[in-house]
């Protein structure tokens, strides 16, 4: 089995070397330092690799080719020559998604360990899919988060579209009846103390004079169709109803007025006339002169 040994002289006072102290380091206490899982999650790992791109330290996902004992006994299956170890090896420190042994794509993050005049490569890498995971969840998220509200921004808008529109429909939907039928009966809901409402109360009353002053024009005109002229337009009219108003108004008194003139004239035409046939029939009967 490889070992890990450290070794040092041990010389006279002539300096003279006498001896050598070594001292072995276990692999499994290495490991024990290097196969830790806390935080790592599934697929995380970290290991040594030496100048010789040998394993130092057993890898967590590799099969065996990729152990300290499985490396050595076969360089070539268990060589760990990666970008992140050429780098590491040559005294650069720095963290990156690149490809591992294994081909995968990995968060890698890689420095170099040095110890008198050796170097080895300290790798730390987890599996990108893993490693970005609470990412891609956050973005998920994110992503739910914004089109609910954006469709709630969507549903809100439309319903306050309505609210605003509906009252608006509904008044050129009406003045669209008044406009092909001329039924000034037509009336608004009013459903609430806004602009909007005052439009629907402004458009009611609007009615309200219409038909109050068509009702009036139409028991004028039907007076006079049968000769009365004594009807007048009492609806309370502003504006050029209100014009209309009295010239009708003005009109009917001097028609009333002339007709009431004309009456008195035929009257008076009359009474002469009545008064020479009376006269000539009180002539007729007198007895004649003997």
């Amino acid at each position: 089995m490889p070992v890990a040994l450290i070794g040092s002289p041990i010389t006279d006072l002539s300096g003279k070397v006498q001896a050598v102290a070594a001292l072995q380091l276990s692999v499994d206490a290495i490991n024990k330092i290097m196969l830790q899982r806390t935080g790592m999650g599934d697929s995380g790992e970290t290991y040594l690799v030496g100048p010789d791109y040998l394993m130092r330290s057993d890898s967590y996902l590799s099969d065996g080719s990729h152990s300290v004992v499985g490396s050595f006994a076969s360089p070539d299956k268990g060589s760990m020559r990666t970008e992140a170890t050429e780098n590491a090896l040559a005294g650069k420190t720095e963290n990156k998604v690149m490809l591992d042994y294994r081909g995968k794509p990995v968060l890698t993050a890689y420095s170099p360990i040095e110890f008198g005049d050796n170097t080895w490569a300290l790798v730390a890498e987890i599996d990108e899919s893993e490693a970005f995971e609470q990412v891609a969840a956050m973005r998920t998220i994110i992503g739910y988060a914004l089109f609910f509200g954006i469709a709630l921004v969507s549903i809100i808008a439309l319903l306050v579209t309505r609210t605003v529109t509906k009252p608006i429909i509904e008044i050129t939907q009406k003045l669209d009846i008044v406009a092909t039928t001329g039924d000034f009966s037509a009336r608004v809901q009013v459903r609430s103390k806004d602009e909007l409402g005052q439009s629907a109360n402004a458009f009611n009353t609007l009615m309200d004079s219409m038909q109050g002053a068509v009702t009036d024009i139409r028991k004028v005109m039907e007076g006079l169709a049968e000769g009365d002229f004594s009807n007048r337009i009492e609806a309370d009219l502003k504006g050029d109803l209100l014009s209309i108003k009295q010239a009708t108004n003005t009109s009917l008194e001097n028609v009333e007025k002339s007709e009431q003139i004309k009456a008195e004239l035929e009257h008076d035409a009359r009474s002469p006339q009545q008064k020479m046939r009376g006269s000539g029939r009180r002539w007729t009967m007198s007895p004649p002169i003997p």
